[in-house]
């Protein structure tokens, strides 16, 4: 396949990123708008925006709606267990925000059917890249352990040709993934990521790192190494994939943890 086939698709991953920048902002409106009428339901929400939640307040946006249900009612929503509805109806009860406010009822409930169905919009943008996306080079970023078809096409579109790279090192510093010394306020001075990169593919490699740490044991050695020392971030393991994307492109087979501890 051509190098110029992955750079094609560069529009669609724009607005990808372009989804999910406006999905967060929605995300955030929504928060905010939580935090003032049922703040009990925060705890749910630390990591975005669960579909559970979604689903309950496009149903019952408020806690007064909320209180009047019984346990069987809001456990029929799915992944809400019988006693997750149990402790969502008593914070409702005992919630110490207005009762009624129709406005923020009817505002709650538009942006969890926006954030719902941006979400879905992500998904089938995701998914026809991840289908469409194809070639060698994918295939092979594909064997890397925490790396799916869709990561793999993403990552692939911003590096369109490895021959732009002359080293793995390259590589990574392109990705922003490269250590810098830093100054601190005191004067101390230390190692960090650049962060000169792409962010957005950064992002994309902190996720399938944490994937990694859970099923490959030469990537979750590099992280606890890393730990060992006092470091509380995956750079490590940033690093180490953008390095494996390079090799196993570079020579033109699969990822093994074999091939990196040889490198």
């Amino acid at each position: 396949m051509p190098d110029n086939i992955y750079s094609s698709y560069r529009s669609m991953s724009k607005h990808i990123a372009l989804l999910k920048k406006q999905n967060t902002q929605l995300i955030n409106e929504m928060k905010m708008v939580l935090y003032s009428t049922f703040p009990e339901l925060m705890r749910y929400c630390k990591q975005g925006m669960p579909a559970w939640v979604l689903d309950v307040l496009k149903k019952y946006p408020s806690p007064a709606a909320i209180e009047k249900l019984k346990v069987e009612q809001l456990s029929k929503i799915k992944n809400v267990t019988h006693d997750k509805a149990l402790s969502i109806i008593n914070k409702a009860k005992n919630s110490t925000t207005s009762r009624n406010n129709s406005v923020q009822e009817f505002l709650i409930k538009s942006l969890a059917k926006q954030i719902a169905d941006k979400q879905e919009l992500i998904d089938e943008h995701k998914n026809y890249l991840a289908d469409n996306c194809k070639g060698a080079e994918v295939d092979l970023i594909d064997t890397i352990p925490g790396i799916a078809s869709y990561s793999a096409a993403a990552i692939m579109i911003e590096i369109e040709s490895i021959h732009r790279f002359a080293t793995p090192s390259h590589l990574a510093s392109y990705f922003g993934l490269h250590p810098v010394m830093k100054e601190s306020g005191d004067k101390q001075f230390a190692y960090r990521m650049s962060k000169k990169g792409r962010s957005g593919m950064r992002a994309l490699l902190y996720m399938c790192a944490q994937t990694s740490v859970l099923h490959d044991e030469h990537l979750k050695n590099i992280y606890h190494r890393h730990r060992s020392k006092g470091k509380k971030s995956q750079t490590g393991n940033w690093r180490n994939y953008a390095q494996n994307a390079a090799y196993d492109m570079g020579r033109t087979h699969q990822y093994t943890a074999l091939q990196c501890n040889n490198r």
